[in-house]
């Protein structure tokens, strides 16, 4: 996390790739979360209905590599979006506080992040709404809390503690520059 903060908001490019990694890795540590809840629920009913002579640690090994195989898929390919989504988010907050802002301060920072973060998620999701019709009545309210409810309060989380965490080392940076040349004069 710490490329992250140090790179982030002081260029385009630095901005850019410290968005491609938090998205991407707030999508493994979701993905991996993930996978340990299916393998432990999913072994839990294995257990229960399969004696151990019957092929049991067989069975619950297959069943951990099939859910770690289709869970790292669908990261990988939602990991890809998720960056690309945070980058944009990223450049966003990055632009509105230059334009908005001559004095950045940790708490307008992350106030904007978390301001330009909610923005996107909601957009996310009315595009997610829309285009699944009335199959996203059936996602309620489980589906929609797993695919796009946590997710969304992560991004939104992640984006504000960038905001945070960057200017607070930026003004960090400025104080004992201020304090040494001060004391060289």
């Amino acid at each position: 996390m710490r490329y992250i903060t140090q790179h982030c908001f002081r260029t385009v490019r630095g901005t850019l790739l410290s968005g491609l990694r938090l998205g991407f890795g707030l999508t493994l540590i979701y993905s991996a979360g993930f996978a340990l809840y299916a393998i432990v629920r999913s072994s839990w009913h294995i257990v229960a209905s399969l004696p151990v002579a019957e092929g049991l640690v067989g069975t619950l090994v297959a069943n951990a590599f099939a859910l770690i195989a289709a869970v790292l898929f669908f990261a990988l390919l939602l990991g890809v979006v998720a960056a690309l989504l945070q980058s944009i988010t990223l450049l966003l907050v990055d632009g509105l506080a230059r334009l908005l802002m001559a004095h950045r301060s940790p708490l307008v920072m992350a106030g904007l992040g978390m301001i330009s973060a909610a923005l996107v998620a909601g957009a996310v999701q009315l595009l997610v709404q829309r285009s699944l019709g009335s199959y996203f009545t059936a996602l309620w309210p489980t589906g929609y809390f797993f695919w796009l409810g946590l997710p969304s309060l992560l991004f939104v989380g992640a984006t504000t503690w960038v905001g945070w965490r960057v200017e607070g080392y930026a003004v960090e940076s400025q104080r004992h520059s201020i304090d040494a040349v001060a004391t060289i004069h």
